[in-house]
């Protein structure tokens, strides 16, 4: 399985486990699009969420890369690389 493949999974398991019952006093300006104002409240909380997963993965692919060791360092410590860039860009 490819890390974009891993990584869309990771954001679609995101998306299923999280709840959308958010109590948000965000305010939202005036916009021409015709999404109801609950369903961008719910969709800004879904959007702050993956935003905060995607950080997280982020530093932990950073981490890793950082701390490998062993036989297979050098395979592991460019894989780990490759992720946080890949993250980065998100």
């Amino acid at each position: 399985m490819g890390f974009m493949t891993t990584l869309l999974a990771f954001q679609e398991d995101l998306v299923m486990t999280t709840t959308l019952s958010v109590k948000s006093t965000a305010r939202f300006y005036p916009t021409r699009n015709d999404l109801a104002a609950d369903v961008r409240s719910q969709l800004a909380a879904l959007l702050n969420q993956t935003l905060a997963a995607t950080l997280d993965l982020k530093t932990q692919a950073k981490q890793a890369h950082w701390n490998v060791k062993g036989m297979d360092f050098l395979q592991l410590h460019e894989l780990f690389d490759a992720m946080s860039t890949e993250l980065k860009l998100l």
